[in-house]
C-alpha cells in the first residue's frame, strides 16, 4: 500500500513512514502528524504517529487542500453514506478550474441579464407614464407645457409630480412583496435540493417565469389593460423562483468547477461583473428603444430574449454536478446541510466567523436593496433625466466600474486578503452614495460614477469567503441560503427604502442614499473585524503546523 505520494499531495509531512496508517476509532480517526489530514469529524491531533493497523482509516476527501486558506476551517469530509467500505484508500481529489464551464455560464448569464433589463426600465417608465394620466387633470402634463418635469414647487403641476412619483413607488414595492414571498420558499427548496437533482434546473425554471411574466405585461401594454394584471405576472415569477434562483444557479456553477482559494472569489465577482456590464450596455439601448418606438416593442423584445435564454440552456450548458437521486430522505438532507453549516460543523472559531461574514453579507444586501427608487429619483427635480440619458449613464457608470472591477480586485489581492477588499469597497461606496445624496447638476452625478469605479464586488467576496468555509458536497444548499437571505433582505430593504423615498422626496430626496451610506459603514466595521479576527488565527495555525513540523 503506497500512502507516500498520497501525503505528500495531501499537504502532510512527507517524512513519514510509508507503513503507518491511522487506528480508526468510531467516527473519528486519529491522525498521523500536523498539518491535518482531512478525515471524519472531529479531528483529534497527537505528536505521537499512528500504529500500524490491519485496517487503514476510510478517508475520502474532495477538498481543494488539507488546510483552508483562512487557516481557521476544520477538516470536512464527505456524508458517511457516500463512502462504499471500510476498506477503501486514502485520496486527495483536488478541484480544478474548469474555465470552459464558466465561459459558459457568463455567456447564459449575460443573455438573462439582457432579457431582464429589457424589461425593467420599460415596466418603471411605463408605469409611471399610467399613473401621471391618471394623476394630471387634461391638459396638464409636463409635455404640454414643453418640459421634461416641473421644477418650480409652488405649481400646481410640481405638487401632482410629486404625488405620481408617491404613487408609482408604492405600486413598485406591492409588486415586489406579491413575488417575493413565493420566490423565498422556492428558492430554498430547490436550492437545497440542487446537490441531488443537478444545477440545470435551477437555470430553467426561472427562465420559464421571466417568458410568462415578459409576456403579460407585453400583453398589457398593447391592449392598454389594467395594470392589476401585472400582479398575475409577479406571483408567477415568484412561483419559479425568479432572479434568485437564477443567480444562485450561477454563483453554485462557479463553486462547482473552481478551487476555494483565489479563483473562486474572481469568479463570484466575474458573474456580478457579467450581470453588470450587460445590463449597463442594453440600458442604453433600451433608452433609446423606449424613446423611439414607445413600450411595446422594447417588451416584445425581452419576452424573444427569455425564449433564446431558455433555448441557450438546453443547448450548450451541461449538468456536471454528480446527481445522487432525486428522494424525499435527500430533500430533508437538504434542508439540513442548509442549516447544519450555520450551527452545528465548524469549531468556535469557525462559527465566529462564518457569523460575521452572513451578518454583513445580510446588512450588505439589505442597502442595496433600493427597488426603482434610483430611477424615479432622476426622472424628478433636480434632474429631470430623460429615459435615454438614465440609459447612457447606467451604462457609462457601470461599465467604467465593472471593466476595472476584476483587473483592480487581482492587484488588491496580491496585497492583502479578500476581507480587507470587501473593507475597501464599503468605504468607497459609502462615499459614492453621500456625493449621490446631495447632488443635484449632471457633473455632480458623473463625480458619483468616478469615485463609485473604485469598488470591487462585495456580495462575491463575501460569497466565496464564506463559500470557503463550507464543505464542497454543500455548496448548493449553502449558497440557497444565502439566496434565501438575499430575498429575505429585499423583503425588508425596498419597502423601508420605499417608504423613506415616499416621505422625504419632497424634504429630503437624498435620504435614501444617506442610509444606503449608513449602511455601508456599517459593513466595513463588520468586515474589519472578520479582517482582522481572521488574520489573527491564520497566523495562530500557522505557527503551530511550524512548530509542531519542527518535531
Amino acid at each position: 500500500m503506497e500512502k507516500e505520494p498520497l501525503l505528500k499531495e495531501c499537504g502532510a509531512i512527507p517524512s513519514i513512514p510509508p507503513y503507518m496508517s491511522c487506528i480508526p476509532t468510531g467516527t473519528s480517526c486519529i491522525q498521523t502528524a500536523t498539518p491535518c489530514i482531512q478525515t471524519a469529524t472531529p479531528c483529534i491531533q497527537t505528536a505521537t504517529p499512528c500504529i500500524q493497523t490491519a485496517t487503514p482509516c476510510i478517508q475520502n476527501i474532495n477538498a481543494t487542500s488539507c488546510t483552508n486558506d483562512h487557516g481557521d476551517v476544520p477538516c470536512v469530509r464527505n456524508d458517511p453514506a457516500d463512502q462504499t467500505s471500510s476498506t477503501t484508500s486514502k485520496t486527495c481529489e483536488k478541484n480544478e478550474t474548469k474555465y470552459g464551464t464558466l465561459l459558459l455560464v457568463n455567456i447564459v448569464t449575460c443573455l438573462w441579464t439582457i432579457a431582464l433589463n429589457l424589461h425593467s426600465p420599460v415596466l418603471t417608465q411605463y408605469l409611471y407614464m399610467r399613473v401621471k394620466d391618471d394623476v394630471y387633470p387634461n391638459g396638464t402634463e409636463p409635455e404640454k407645457h414643453n418640459v421634461t418635469c416641473f421644477q418650480n414647487s409652488s405649481t400646481e403641476g410640481f405638487k401632482l409630480q410629486e404625488k405620481a412619483q408617491q404613487v408609482t413607488n408604492a405600486m413598485q414595492m406591492e409588486f415586489t412583496l406579491t413575488k417575493s414571498g413565493c420566490e423565498l420558499v422556492v428558492t430554498f427548496i430547490l436550492g437545497s435540493f440542487s446537490d441531488f437533482i443537478g444545477r440545470r434546473v435551477l437555470f430553467v425554471v426561472p427562465s420559464a417565469g421571466y417568458l410568462i411574466k415578459d409576456s403579460i405585461l407585453t400583453a398589457i401594454i398593447y391592449w392598454d389593460l389594467d395594470l392589476r394584471f401585472y400582479y398575475v405576472g409577479e406571483m408567477l415569477e415568484g412561483v419559479t423562483g425568479g432572479s434568485s434562483l437564477f443567480k444562485l444557479a450561477c454563483y453554485t456553477c462557479v463553486s462547482d468547477n473552481t478551487p476555494a482559494k483565489g479563483v473562486r472569489t474572481l469568479g463570484m465577482i466575474a458573474v456580478d461583473v457579467t450581470i453588470a456590464v450587460a445590463q449597463a450596455s442594453i440600458s442604453s439601448v433600451t433608452g433609446v428603444f423606449i424613446e423611439n418606438t414607445g413600450f411595446f416593442y422594447p417588451s416584445l423584445a425581452s419576452a424573444l430574449m427569455s425564449v433564446v435564454v431558455m433555448v441557450t440552456i438546453m443547448c450548450i450548458l451541461s449538468d456536471n454536478v454528480k446527481r445522487r437521486g432525486a428522494s424525499c430522505r435527500n430533500l430533508l438532507t437538504g434542508f439540513k446541510n442548509v442549516f447544519s453549516s450555520y450551527f452545528t460543523e465548524g469549531s468556535k472559531r469557525r462559527k465566529v466567523l462564518f457569523w460575521l461574514g452572513i451578518v454583513t453579507y445580510f446588512t450588505y444586501f439589505v442597502i442595496t436593496s433600493t427597488g426603482n427608487v434610483k430611477t424615479l429619483w432622476q426622472l424628478n427635480y433636480p434632474l429631470c433625466w430623460s429615459p435615454e440619458m438614465i440609459g447612457y449613464y447606467s451604462m457609462a457608470s457601470t461599465m467604467f466600474q465593472q471593466v476595472l472591477s476584476i483587473p483592480l480586485a487581482r492587484l488588491l489581492q496580491s496585497c492583502v486578503r479578500d476581507p480587507v477588499i470587501a473593507v475597501w469597497s464599503c468605504v468607497v461606496t459609502m462615499a459614492s452614495n453621500v456625493l449621490q445624496a446631495f447632488s443635484y447638476t449632471n457633473w455632480m452625478m458623473y463625480g458619483v460614477a468616478i469615485v463609485g469605479c473604485l469598488s470591487v464586488s462585495i456580495g462575491g467576496i463575501l460569497r466565496s469567503v464564506l463559500s470557503q468555509m463550507t464543505a464542497p458536497d454543500r455548496q448548493g444548499s449553502f449558497l440557497a441560503s444565502l439566496s434565501v437571505m438575499s430575498i429575505v433582505s429585499v423583503l425588508l430593504g425596498e419597502p423601508m427604502f420605499s417608504y423613506i423615498y415616499r416621505y422625504t422626496v419632497v424634504s429630503m430626496r437624498g435620504a435614501v442614499f444617506l442610509t444606503c451610506a449608513g449602511g455601508n459603514l456599517l459593513c466595513a466595521i463588520l468586515l474589519t473585524i472578520l479582517a482582522v479576527l481572521s488574520n489573527i488565527y491564520f497566523k495562530v495555525e500557522v505557527t503551530s503546523t511550524e512548530t509542531q513540523t519542527r518535531r
